[in-house]
């Protein structure tokens, strides 16, 4: 496939234009266990529906256009806490996580227990694949820093890191197993993620019906979901399960439906509606699948006419936006032109393939389409520690549990992990400020000597464990780890957060 500028704009296009046909298809039955018939419109439309699966996208593309795209994590959380309007589920608790000072991803992470495995990540994934089509390691990272703000450590994130490689990889590959398989290396063996899609695979290769299908998924990976399960479904045993593990199921549906559609998009949007559960983002990224896989003039008018190309804004702050929201684009024309914009000065940035020059995917090497030997390492490491960043080194918290709790008279250990990232060697000075009541060892302040990055045997990374003993009874405790640099004016600033007596 020769990705043009033509192309590539009728690829987004298709694919933001099915986001909006799908969300508008299936809010009637959000939240709803029960079978699906659909053959068109619940009801009369004038104007697409509005639909956080949309909105959160928007959001990060003003972020994109305000600070350009070398984005991070706390650079998005900024927008997400100024800018999102829900306080319900996992984005409420993020923001209250955040608000106390509790960091990405631990914001994710921290009391989120119930949401953490949901489904508001990967709902979110198609504008880190149109930014970088046919990277899909370079998606699936801008994916992860975007999932960790409200899901952590949780099934959440892998959903949202899969979603984000199948989808780039959607721009050079049409053979819709093939891209499974591929999208799946991104993720580990024992992830629910995985395992659900891997069985939604397998019930399409087993030619089992959409019923038979259903009825799999949901006795194999259902959760907690919905404000109502029909009788039949109630019968057959298959009601509650665990409190909001919605994400492995929900991205199988996806799957289940854009294998089962077989290229056809009524197919695609009926079979995945059919299967019920969080129908607007189900049916919303399978039908922007499609588009990536077909584009525009592949999606049927009936669903297209409807909903038009304008764009409805339903979760976002229009005051606070700038004019009341004429930042946001108007039309899914407009996305598309902005985004492709983006795209071009993120393909420049990070040396991607860029539509703009034009580029065969069938020329592509090979290992393009496979994460990075340390891809799901990485990962890991990621979801459980916090990054700090100067110009010339890094510094890295890693809490050495999965919450940031801390009990009076208790010791609480942590790990500093510093890193050298400049070509020269220096002497490195740390101290600590704490608050009255607090203490820490073995020592409150002190000198490392580290190495230049990439030096033959190493030095430019150190660890170093602390304890901290707190007899305070503030509920929310910040200590200060200040990093400066012997003879130069730079400094760093770590916070390290604790609440006491509250654990995830």
């Amino acid at each position: 496939m020769n990705i043009t500028a033509t192309v590539y704009k009728d690829r987004v296009l298709a694919c933001f234009t099915g986001k909006n046909i799908g969300g508008t298809m299936g809010y009637p039955m959000e939240f709803d266990r029960q079978k699906n018939i659909v053959t068109g419109y619940d009801e009369s439309l004038d104007l697409p529906m509005p639909n956080d699966d949309l909105d959160l996208q928007l959001l990060w593309l003003i972020a994109l256009e305000e600070k350009g795209c070398h984005i991070t994590t706390e650079r998005l959380a900024e927008y997400w806490q100024r800018y999102l309007t829900p306080h319900w589920a996992e984005y409420g608790i993020s923001k209250v996580n955040m608000r106390s000072g509790i960091l990405p991803p631990m914001s994710g992470t921290v009391n989120n227990e119930m949401y953490k495995n949901s489904n508001g990540a990967w709902i979110r994934s198609e504008i880190w694949a149109c930014l970088a089509p046919a990277a899909p390691e370079a998606a699936a990272r801008m994916a992860l820093l975007d999932a960790m703000l409200d899901h952590g450590d949780g099934e959440g994130t892998w959903a949202e890191i899969f979603c984000a490689a199948l989808e780039s990889m959607a721009f050079a590959e049409r053979d819709l197993p093939l891209l499974i398989r591929r999208a799946l290396a991104f993720l580990p063996e024992d992830s629910g993620v995985y395992r659900a899609v891997t069985d939604a695979c397998g019930c399409y290769d087993k030619r089992l019906s959409l019923d038979e299908a259903r009825d799999f998924l949901l006795r194999h990976h259902r959760g907690r979901y919905g404000r109502s399960v029909s009788r039949e479904d109630a019968e057959k045993g298959l009601g509650d399960g665990p409190i909001g593990y919605d994400a492995p199921l929900n991205v199988a549906i996806v799957v289940a439906g854009l294998l089962y559609g077989e290229g056809d998009f009524d197919k695609t949007v009926t079979s995945t509606i059919f299967f019920g559960e969080d129908t607007d983002c189900t049916v919303g990224t399978a039908a922007a699948v499609f588009g990536l896989l077909y584009g525009f003039d592949a999606i049927s008018e009936k669903w297209k006419a409807p909903v038009g190309n304008r764009i409805t804004v339903g979760t976002l702050n229009l005051g606070e936006l700038g004019s009341y929201g004429d930042v946001l684009p108007k039309t899914v024309e407009e996305l598309t032109e902005r985004i492709y914009r983006q795209h071009r000065i993120c393909a420049a940035s990070f040396a991607l393939p860029s539509a703009a020059d034009g580029f065969d995917t069938a020329a592509m090497p090979a290992g393009t389409w496979a994460p990075s030997a340390g891809f799901l390492e990485d990962v890991r490491l990621t979801v459980t520690t916090q990054y700090f960043r100067s110009d010339f080194y890094a510094v890295r918290v890693d809490y050495l549990t999965k919450d940031c709790a801390i009990t009076r008279d208790v010791p609480r250990k942590i790990r500093i992990v510093f890193e050298n990232e400049y070509k020269t060697a220096d002497i490195f000075t740390f101290r600590w400020i704490l608050p009255e009541g607090v203490t820490v060892s073995p020592q409150k302040e002190g000198h490392f000597f580290a190495m230049l990055k990439g030096f033959p045997s190493g030095g430019s990374k150190k660890e170093l464990e602390f304890t901290f003993l707190t007899q305070s009874d503030d509920p929310v405790q910040r200590y200060l780890l200040e990093i400066t640099v012997e003879g130069r004016s730079s400094t760093l600033y770590v916070p390290v957060l604790f609440l006491l007596g509250c654990g995830s």
